[in-house]
């Protein structure tokens, strides 16, 4: 075996290649269980390892398909204890299996096609009796069934949740102190009480701060304060049962890889967790991570999810692809010592400065104290290092420019620009911490002066000081001489304005006796307004008359009125007729199920026809296949989705061309002629993603060419969901210089799932107008990769149902996976 090592390493494997006297039967390890005689390891092909810890020596347990007291198969998922001091071992094509340590036998139990009552199928995940004598079993693909191990009986469970809830996709499960269970699904966490029967559902929000802090919550520990965490894909969370609430600590907290696989705590209360490929160990009380990763460990594999176990002893196992890491939380020692800090570069204008009579540096960097800089040397920029070369990735820097900044700057970055300073006198201030987040608080500096520019020296400002004063002087007295003239003409003004008053006065004499005459007048006139009255109402008579007129007109519009909806009706009745016709034209679920081994295909046009649409063919021994977004959607986006689908069938059907970035230049031709864009401002084009699929022996050689799109494909053997992008030029419209198609070539193997898709999933919004992303579709993809591709658009047309609500569809929506 790899021994632990005080003097070189904390962590030691233990593999199929390395090891004492006794190996292990496989590198990939599922899942772990102690007892007191021995230490159990559950591995994917080996079967069940089982280490005597007096004798130091290994018994392996394989499947024999003669002896039906051996266990069902040599992959082992879950081992867990029962009542009756007998384990519970989940297989992955075995069945359950009850394994009794003292006879060494296993007793099956298994799908059998002629009992309904049987298990649905002999994929375990784990089975479990809790503390009220309930028997629970994930059954893979089928969901969570109620077990009566006496009967070999299998019941619905009786969790009140729907058939198809995200649920049945749970992988694991725990029972709390408190009789809580928890269900650990690709979907979100379940919480249900065993003694309320109350279910809760815990799914991530990027909005609310109390929410899980990711999609697939890998594993729930109680430690033993009795509080609860929760490993999950985008860090560690604490959960408080009672308020239903969620802490999450990630990489704001130095978490190196937020996706955690595993967790458990040691005797002094820290919590230790496995990402993909490296250990951390977290402190409740400081809320902080010390990362274990590189040549810290001496593993390369990957970190199987859930896959811990602290030994009696103490110390910790890590179950992964390469075999078991094992160490001793108490040998793990921390990096304290405090790093050195040094200046290493200094530059103006992104050009190093060296020593010279033309240069503010008198002495070399890491042994400057001063540096004076004219107005022009306005940017400028010093490099600077922690000396700790454990790790030194993972050291961190604070730096400021008193007289500039007001509080620190963070980072691991170890470069500082700074531009355009006023003139006077700075102190640049770094200081630092090595890998496990140990500080120089001390740190280094340099002063730094600038100097004014001459506009902005004393001398010239006291010269533009006096100059104002002479001026403000001699306009002082200017505008007194102005003012004695002014006052002058005032009273000149004022003589002659008070003479025409009083040849006004006498003017308002005569006019009082001319209004007398006009009152005379008025009188005279108020008796021909009272004849007009009368002519008012006779006139209001015909006004009625022409009211009645117009009322027989308002009549006849509503008549109108009528024979518009009905011209509404027949044109509906056309645009149906259209849904028809691009019903045609797209390849039908029958020809796609001839032509793909497995597939699924999410097609939702936002109006009654689409502006998306997907064209499968065949050229030779080549498949191809393409989903495509036209521009616009409804009437408009249909009539571009015919334009595209005759030019693929014109292109590769009678072309012959089989090479995807000349089919995508071609249908760019043709889109650009076929809507005269060389002679209008019409500028509608199309957004795609096409595939030629060649078979090559065990493999498939795929060809991608992307117009604005990208391509997904999910590989099983390393569960990762890859992106390869598009080219940035689309079909149609103005495109700029340079950009050309390209095509991407790839080897796969023959069960990998490729997905092509439209912007109308990521870009639909919910109710508070935030639309599903990027990020969130990416994350599911990578989460349901291993699954049917049937279960797969069931859980994408879920998620969807469940973001929109009842928000009105975007956009026209288009997703086809397929397995190559």
């Amino acid at each position: 075996m790899n021994y632990w090592n005080s003097q070189t390493n904390a962590f030691s494997l233990i593999s199929q290649n390395r090891g004492g006297y006794e190996l292990l039967t496989n590198n990939n390890i599922i899942c772990f269980h102690e007892d007191n005689r021995y230490i159990y390891f559950g591995t994917d092909g080996g079967g069940l390892n089982v280490f005597e810890k007096k004798t130091q020596r290994m018994k392996v347990f394989k499947h024999d398909p003669k002896n039906p007291k051996s266990i069902g198969s040599n992959a082992v998922l879950s081992i867990t204890k029962g009542k009756d001091h007998h384990l519970w071992i989940g297989t992955w094509g075995g069945g359950l299996n009850k394994f009794d340590p003292i006879k060494e036998t296993f007793i099956r139990f298994q799908h059998d096609p002629e009992r309904i009552e049987s298990l649905p199928n002999n994929n375990i995940w784990k089975g479990y009796e809790d503390s009220m004598g309930n028997f629970w079993v994930i059954v893979h693909d089928q969901g969570i069934f109620m077990f009566d191990p006496k009967t070999s009986q299998v019941s619905k469970s009786i969790l009140p949740v729907e058939k198809d809830a995200p649920i049945n996709s749970s992988f694991s499960f725990f029972e709390s102190s408190k009789q809580e269970m928890y269900f650990n699904s690709y979907f979100g966490l379940y919480v249900y009480n065993l003694k309320t029967k109350e279910m809760r559902v815990f799914i991530p929000n990027d909005a609310d701060p109390v929410a899980i802090g990711g999609a697939v919550p890998t594993q729930v520990m109680e430690n033993q304060k009795g509080e609860i965490w929760v490993g999950t894909s985008n860090g560690l969370s604490k959960f408080d049962s009672e308020k239903g609430t969620f802490k999450t600590f990630g990489t704001k907290e130095g978490l190196v890889n937020a996706e955690i696989r595993a967790l458990t705590q040691d005797k002094e209360g820290n919590i230790w967790v496995s990402a993909k490929n490296n250990i951390a160990r977290f402190d409740p009380q400081s809320q902080t991570f010390v990362n274990y990763l590189g040549s810290d460990l001496s593993q390369d594999g990957e970190f199987n999810k859930g896959c811990v176990l602290r030994l009696r002893n103490g110390k910790i196992l890590f179950g992964n692809s390469a075999g078991v890491t094992l160490f001793d939380p108490l040998e793990v020692k921390m990096n304290n010592t405090v790093p050195p800090l040094v200046f290493t570069n200094f530059q103006l204008f992104n050009e190093k400065v060296g020593l010279g009579e033309e240069t503010p540096l008198e002495n070399v960097i890491e042994e400057t104290e001063n540096i004076t800089l004219t107005h022009e040397q306005s940017v400028f920029s010093f490099d600077f290092a922690a000396l700790n070369y454990n790790h030194s990735e993972r050291n961190q820097y604070k730096y400021m420019l008193e007289g500039f900044d007001n509080e620190w700057r963070d980072g691991n970055r170890r470069t500082a620009t700074y531009t355009n300073l006023d003139a006077g006198e700075y102190t640049f201030k770094i200081i630092g911490s090595n890998n496990h987040d140990v500080w120089n608080t001390v740190g280094d500096s340099i002063s730094i002066k600038v100097l004014p520019p001459w506009w902005k020296t004393i001398w010239f400002r006291t010269a533009v000081l006096i100059f104002t004063v002479v001026m403000l002087v001699s306009f002082y007295k200017y505008r007194t001489m102005q003012l004695k003239r002014e006052q002058r003409k005032l009273e000149i003004l004022v003589q002659e304005r008070t003479e025409e008053v009083v040849a006004q006065n006498e003017e308002l004499s005569e006019q009082q006796k001319e209004i007398s005459k006009q009152n005379q007048i008025l009188i005279d006139q108020k008796s021909e307004i009272t004849v007009q009255n009368e002519e008012l109402i006779q006139q209001q008579e015909e006004i009625t008359a022409q009211r009645n007129y117009i009322e027989e007109k308002n009549e006849e519009l509503q008549s109108q009125n009528e024979t518009l909806k009905q011209q509404h009706n027949n044109i509906t009745n056309s645009v149906r007729y259209a849904q028809t016709i691009q019903n045609a034209v797209l390849p039908s679920e029958n020809y796609l199920s001839n032509v793909f081994t497995e597939h699924f295909l999410i097609y939702k046009p936002k109006d009654i026809v689409a502006g998306d649409f997907y064209w499968v063919g065949q050229n030779d021994d080549s498949l191809f296949v393409a989903v495509i977004d036209c521009t616009g959607h409804g009437v408009p986006g249909a009539f571009m989705s015919m334009i595209g689908s005759a030019s693929f069938n014109y292109i590769i059907n009678e072309l012959k061309i089989d090479d995807p970035k000349d089919i995508l230049e071609r249908l760019h031709q043709r889109v650009r002629k076929a809507l005269k864009q060389e002679t209008s401002n019409n500028t509608d084009g199309m957004d795609l993603c096409l595939c030629k699929i060649t078979p090559q022996g065990n493999k498939n050689k795929v060809v991608f060419a992307g117009a604005k799109r990208p391509l997904y494909y999910f590989t099983k053997n390393d569960g990762e969901l890859h992106v390869v992008n598009g080219s940035k030029k689309a079909i149609g419209g103005i495109q700029r210089k340079g950009r050309e198609f390209e095509n991407s070539e790839l080897l796969l193997d023959k069960d990998t799932v490729i997905y092509l898709t439209t912007d109308g999933y990521i870009d639909q919004n919910n109710t508070q107008r935030k639309k599903l992303g990027k990020t969130m579709f990416e994350s599911v993809l990578k989460g349901m990769g291993r699954l049917p591709l049937a279960t797969q658009k069931d859980q994408l047309d879920h998620l969807l149902e469940l973001h929109q609500g009842k928000e009105e569809q975007r956009d026209d929506i288009t997703i086809m996976g397929i397995v190559v």
